[in-house]
């Protein structure tokens, strides 16, 4: 048995060793082969010219009962579907953006068969095509425009807490109308933070809270004609109560308060207090704030030192207006001449009145 392993192991060698010189060769042959191919076939470069940038969407937002407006980065013709947030309705509209940019945005104005509801969500479903045949499909939700945005102004504030008690803005209805679109922005608090209220129909005469906190049981909106359902902390029976939903602070003891129409971008009202040991407003949110304000003619000065003084504000003493009742008889507000550090100050000792007409009895700081 012995004398035959190597003459058998020679054998397979010598096998091997064939094989592997043909594979070499053939190795060698398409290496070759694929050189050849490569050094004939070299690809042609084709330079493509044209606009390949999809279209982009910079707004959406009803600008009346039946008007949407779209803002997009270039001309588009747009296909679209309207639907309300709970699908029960669709209705197909179109519309092509306007020739002429402004502020270079082209603008695509798209008109409703029914009036939207206002206040109300609704989802805008579509694409939109530019003149290359470049698309962009998008869903944006769309809030019904409201038309019957009601005369508000600011008419108390609170801006301290303790147990039962939260901070809360307090507005004056002066006319009849519904809340939808109706935002309270705190320049302390930030933009992100904004409370917008949801749609509600008011009259002229109320009152209306918002606690800038929801602590407890009962913080129910009260977006109906019935004006009991809050049972939470101070809502008052009769007046009209709306919640934050927060646990923290939302408002300082010096800060602007901008009450905005959001269809319209307009302010509606505000207030600028500071304590009076501040020289300047804390952060430039602040003092954009309150150059708005000033620019509009809401208030009658952008600087801290024009501000009203909130030294001595507790949980029992607010931030209280005194000219309600004058707003009231005039059924107008001209913010000019009724707006201002000396139609506002900090009120008595157990005076806060969220829900009712406010305290006239001042706040007498010790010596």
């Amino acid at each position: 048995m012995h004398t035959h392993r190597f003459p058998l192991f020679k054998r397979v060698c010598a096998v091997l060793s064939w094989c592997l010189a043909g594979a070499a060769v053939c190795i060698a042959s398409t290496v070759a082969a694929a050189a050849t191919a490569c050094a004939v076939r070299e690809p042609a470069l084709v330079w493509v010219s044209g606009d390949f940038s999809i279209p982009e969407l910079a707004y959406c937002a009803m600008t009346d009962a039946r008007t949407i407006e779209m803002g997009f980065s270039k001309p588009v013709s747009v296909n679209a579907v309207l639907c309300s947030a709970d699908g029960s309705n669709a209705e197909s509209i179109q519309a092509h953006t306007a020739e002429t940019p402004s502020a270079q945005t082209y603008v695509a104005r798209m008109q409703t068969s029914a009036s939207a509801a206002a206040g109300e969500p609704y989802l805008l479903h579509g694409e939109a095509e530019d003149t290359n045949g470049n698309t962009l499909s998008f869903s944006v939700p769309v809030t019904g425009y409201n038309g019957r945005v009601p005369l508000l102004v600011l008419s108390e504030i609170r801006t301290a807490y303790t147990k039962g008690k939260v901070e809360f803005v307090e507005l004056y209805a002066v006319t009849s109308g519904n809340l939808a679109g109706i935002t309270l922005f705190s320049a302390y608090d930030g933009q992100a933070d904004s409370y917008q209220f949801p749609a509600a129909e008011i009259q002229a005469g109320e009152y209306i809270t918002l606690h800038m906190r929801a602590l407890e049981d009962g913080c129910i909106d009260e977006t109906e004609a019935d004006l009991n359902a809050a049972t939470a902390g101070e809502a008052l029976a009769d007046a009209r109560d709306f919640w934050v939903q927060n646990t923290s602070a939302r408002i300082g003891d010096s800060d602007i308060l901008l009450l905005y129409n959001d269809f319209t971008g307009e302010i509606i009202d505000c207030a600028a207090y500071s304590e009076s040991e501040k020289t300047d407003w804390k952060n430039d949110a602040m003092r954009r704030a309150a150059e708005e304000a000033h620019a509009a003619g809401m208030w009658p000065s952008a600087a801290v030192s024009g501000a009203l003084c909130s030294d001595g504000t507790t949980p029992t003493r607010t931030i209280s207006r005194q000219n309600i009742p004058e707003i009231a008889q005039r059924g107008g507000y001209d913010p000019a001449a009724m707006n201002g550090p000396g139609c506002w100050m900090v009120t008595a000792t157990s005076t806060a009145s969220p829900g009712k007409p406010n305290s006239d009895k001042p706040h007498i700081a010790s010596k």
